[in-house]
């Protein structure tokens, strides 16, 4: 199987993470032809190259030359970790690996693709002196990784060019309210993606020049059939296929194991909340056990809330015969009531009417006892306003029985309490406890409640 050596480029970019570059918000500290939203900027300061031709960026802040819109900014870079991580992702991911051709990013003298076209005009020489093939992280520094030309080697081996200026495209970086963080009044950037190296000897501060020199050949032939197999086997690609089919076919695989890994995370995300919602699940259950519990759990709620609802219409429906009961015996017991007074002449007919309503809306029992005691003290009004004149028939026999009548009803209402106190215990009486205790009442005195 003949095949160009992007194939073999291509499959080592499998196992690295695949990262796209926002369209938006992006500073480049360089001069190529890029997206109007990227920034471009020139890094005046200048870095060591270490044995092997390794170029180093320690980590810090350092201002810069930013070219925003075709314009230049000062800015400040932020040189750190993230910027690193960001920057060999871009470069180690598939669509790194197709933007730089599988070759890299370029090495030059200096910058002769600087963003201010006087500056550019500095380094007429735009030969590649190599690329630079991967970004690592160190604890305190960015290193990139070259592989230098014949020219570039002859030139960093000699000594004839002993530092390195980096040049590379910059994202804004944001504060907590979204806003671009501005820090001793020059606005945050942070690199994210590596334009290009660039090498000199015009350093701006004083670092310690080492020897440089290429990086190690990697030796033996690796067999592109082999690596080809396994994605033939599972029918990804077929074996007479050309070289774009076998990049689209092997691209879209890396979109697939992308996803996967995403998915993967949102599972044990969400495994890790419904766990918390299930304390009494096990620590091995899995994701659909631990969906069907919260279910279970759900419909138990809303079966408990149905029937609560329903015990609470039990309740007032309950609460509402008793209450229309109580009613219509407070009623009885005034309409005696009033109509002993009214033949005793302590009422008369004309204010008959408005005592009633007092006495039927009156708060409890004892107010109106004491409502009927007040009045049974004042003096009788006998022959007033239609009063007991209007009655003196048989007004012994009215007499007696009003009394009877309001022995009876206290006796009752004695009889009542004393059942109701037996049902609260000495507490509080809930919905029902009324009616409970009347009808209780009415099975040991029924004589008491016969009218």
């Amino acid at each position: 199987m003949k095949l160009n050596a992007s194939i073999q480029t291509l499959l080592a970019a499998l196992g690295k993470p695949l990262r796209r570059s926002p369209r938006h918000g992006i500073c480049i500290a360089a001069n190529d032809a890029v997206d109007d939203a990227d920034f471009l900027a020139a890094n005046e300061q200048t870095y060591d190259v270490e044995i092997e031709g390794v170029m180093v960026v320690p980590f810090g802040e350092v201002p810069v030359n930013v070219s925003v819109d075709g314009r230049m900014v000062r800015g400040l870079q932020r040189i750190d970790a993230e910027a690193g991580n960001q920057m060999a992702a871009d470069m180690g991911g598939i669509m790194g690996t197709l933007k730089s051709a599988f070759m890299g990013r370029p090495i030059f003298v200096g910058h002769p693709y600087h963003p201010n076209a006087t500056e550019a005009a500095k380094y007429p020489d735009k030969r590649a002196r190599g690329f630079v093939k991967s970004v690592e992280v160190t604890q305190d520094s960015i290193r990139l990784i070259p592989k230098y030309n014949k020219l570039g080697k002859e030139e960093v081996e000699d000594q004839q060019l002993i530092y390195h200026t980096p040049q590379w495209r910059m994202k804004k970086v944001m504060d907590a309210s979204g806003r671009q963080e501005i820090k001793n009044g020059l606005p945050v950037f942070r690199p994210h993606s590596l334009h290009s190296g660039g090498l000199t000897n015009n350093p701006n501060i004083n670092v310690p020049p080492l020897m440089a020199g290429n990086e190690a050949t990697t030796t033996g032939a690796i067999d592109i059939a082999k690596l080809l197999a396994p994605f033939v086997a599972e029918g990804f690609i077929k074996a007479d296929d050309d070289e774009v089919t076998m990049l689209s076919a092997i691209n879209a695989l890396l979109q697939d194991a992308k996803w996967s890994r995403v998915r993967k995370v949102e599972m044990q995300a969400q495994i890790a909340s419904m766990r918390a919602a299930v304390p009494t699940a096990a620590n091995e259950a899995s994701h659909d056990e631990l969906l069907q519990s919260l279910c279970s759990q759900v419909a138990a709620t809303a079966a408990n809330e149905a029937q609560h609802e329903s015990d609470i219409t039990a309740a007032n429906e309950k609460a509402a015969s008793a209450e229309a009961r109580f009613t219509a015996a407070r009623t009885a017991r005034v309409e005696s009531a009033v109509a002993l007074l009214i033949t005793q002449g302590y009422v008369t007919n004309a204010n008959a009417g408005a005592l009633r309503t007092e006495l039927i809306e009156a708060a409890n029992e004892a107010d109106v006892d004491e409502r009927l005691a007040e009045l049974g003290k004042t003096k009788p009004r006998l022959g007033l306003n239609g009063g007991v004149t209007d009655n003196l028939k048989d007004a012994g026999k009215l007499i007696m029985a009003a009394n009877e009548r309001t022995a009876r009803n206290r006796m009752r209402d004695e009889v009542v309490n004393e059942c109701l106190a037996e049902i609260t215990k000495g507490g509080a009486a809930r919905p029902g406890d009324h009616e409970y205790a009347w009808n209780r009442a009415r099975a040991l005195r029924p004589e008491l409640f016969n009218h």
